[in-house]
């Protein structure tokens, strides 16, 4: 990209947010450069579009008349390319933020077929427990589960989750199967090492009772919380599109089934703006709409020792 729809690029990165490095860092290139790119378009313009100093960038009163005649150029741009293009001359980079698990369980087996659509957009993966500052970090989408803090973003849902307690047959054998929740006490329990309301275990809507574990090893990841179990270290709190796989071959049980919470949590596509969707997010949440549409196939989970927890 070169000359004015460069600038305009620039610019538009620069307002959202407020910020040359982070312009710079989204556009893959240098902070001297968007400055460089930034100067030429006043230049040119005559006017200041940007009050800077070495804090801070904030528009003027002449950038802000001039970024929502950007935005409508951008979105013109896409539709207009969009318009004689063909899906499979999408092409880009679509930064993607979601959980770890969710992505290795249940995206990565997806992406050969997405990438025979769209043999020319590059996917890349920002995975973390939390969400990410989707603005300051140039993801376009993310897809998380539970509540969402930020409001400024579309959370459009995706599909449901439930959460279980499982532990492997090993551990069972060599510690008993709590029977109620007040066994768990009794129990080596395992949890996730960060403030999270997954830390606290709920049970049916007749069994009001909660359970905070004294994990005896816990981590910020819910693959090592998985493999911990699996080695017979204890029970452990994970969603059901995590485990039910495991919950199918045998290698974990569901404990306590009588009393597990039948609410489902809900998982989100999060993006910034319903009106200015590009291309490139529409054919990913169309996508993942469709592939994740109805009931979830680990709602149906089938355990090879649903006996082990018959109370």
């Amino acid at each position: 990209m070169s000359g004015r729809a460069e600038e305009i690029e620039i610019f538009v990165k620069v307002y959202d947010s407020n910020s040359l490095s982070t312009a710079a860092g989204v556009s893959g290139c240098t902070p001297s450069a968007v400055s460089r790119i930034v100067k030429r378009l006043e230049d040119r313009l005559g006017v200041q579009l940007f009050y800077r100093n070495s804090r801070s960038v904030r528009p003027t009163a002449e950038g802000e008349i001039f970024y929502q005649h950007c935005v409508d150029i951008l979105k013109s741009l896409d539709t207009a390319e969009a318009a004689v293009s063909g899906s499979a001359d999408l092409a880009g980079v679509l930064r993607v933020n979601t959980l770890p698990t969710f992505a290795k369980y249940q995206l990565a087996p997806l992406m050969p077929e997405f990438h025979a659509l769209y043999p020319r957009l590059r996917v890349e993966f920002i995975l973390g427990a939390r969400p990410a500052d989707l603005l300051a970090q140039g993801i376009d989408v993310a897809v998380y589960s539970g509540p969402q803090p930020d409001s400024s973003l579309v959370a459009r849902p995706l599909t449901t989750t439930r959460w279980v307690l499982v532990a492997s047959p090993g551990y069972l054998a060599a510690h008993g199967t709590p029977g109620t929740p007040d066994d768990l006490p009794n129990h080596h329990c395992l949890n996730f090492s960060f403030p999270t309301g997954w830390n606290t275990w709920h049970f049916s809507k007749t069994d009001r009772r909660t359970f905070h574990p004294q994990a005896i090893m816990s981590s910020d990841q819910g693959d090592m919380l998985l493999a911990l179990s699996l080695a017979d270290m204890g029970i452990v709190r994970l969603a059901e599109y995590h485990v039910y796989g495991h919950l199918r071959e045998g290698r974990l049980v569901q404990v306590l089934r009588s009393h597990a919470a039948t609410d489902e949590e809900p998982i989100y596509l999060l993006y910034r703006s319903r009106d200015n969707l590009s291309p490139r997010v529409k054919a990913w949440i169309d996508f993942l709409k469709d592939k994740f549409g109805g009931r979830p196939s680990w709602t149906q989970t089938i355990s090879a020792n649903d006996q082990a927890d018959s109370i």
